[in-house]
């Protein structure tokens, strides 16, 4: 039984399954689409047009992923979600075969913003391009693949906080003196403010480099 969001005729979502894997795809090739969804990147125009490469997975190109911290999905007017459904909004980059969920919206709730986490993301350290894919899928689906990833999210909190000590931790280590008593720090008053004028240094060269193994 087919549905329809705005005029686009899409089958039941159930028969195709989220966004796994795909080969490299020709996004010159398939159908263009331009009344079901848009994304919004801060200072950059908005993105309606996808590219149909499947009967409900739409996918197009983003350049310069690295600078977007956040970005808005939407339902374009008109378009709608058959019930118990959602619209989940994927990532990938080169060569485009594996891919992680940012969120989903649905009739319920038409639109929504999404941290990417690409600015300290080492993926897209050498990456000029993302590719968004977009995928109707069932609300268990979904909601499994967001529970999934916001554990993972968490985790990555964490490991950037323990890094983060780590990095102040060696650099007062630098302090450490060889005195009477034994090894001891023995720091200026001022260290927190020279870690920190030596971090943001670092962080403006390379937003990865507490993330790469020393």
């Amino acid at each position: 039984m087919a549905f329809s969001l705005g005029n686009l005729s899409l089958p039941n979502p159930g028969a195709n399954g989220p966004i796994q894997q795909q080969p490299q795809l020709n996004i010159s090739a398939g159908n263009l689409v331009n009344n079901v969804c848009g994304v919004l990147c801060p200072g950059r125009p908005v993105i309606i047009e996808w590219h149909q490469v499947e009967s409900t997975k739409l996918i197009t190109d983003l350049p310069n992923p690295g600078l977007i911290s956040d970005l808005s999905f939407f339902l374009l007017p008109g378009a709608t979600v058959p019930p118990n459904t959602a619209m989940a909004l994927y990532y990938s980059v080169p060569p485009f075969q594996m891919w992680n969920i940012l969120g989903s919206i649905s009739d319920v709730t038409p639109s929504a913003t999404f941290s990417t986490g690409w600015e300290t993301n080492p993926d897209f350290g050498q990456a000029s391009v993302v590719r968004l894919g977009v995928s109707i899928e069932p609300l268990d689906t979904i909601t499994n693949l967001e529970q999934s990833k916001s554990i993972k999210t968490s985790q990555d909190r964490m490991d950037w906080g323990l890094k983060l000590a780590q990095d102040l931790y060696e650099f007062m280590g630098s302090y450490s003196q060889t005195t009477s008593f034994g090894e001891q720090l023995v720091v200026p008053a001022n260290v927190l403010d020279r870690w920190m004028a030596r971090f943001k240094a670092k962080y403006s060269r390379d937003p990865n480099f507490l993330l790469k193994n020393k």
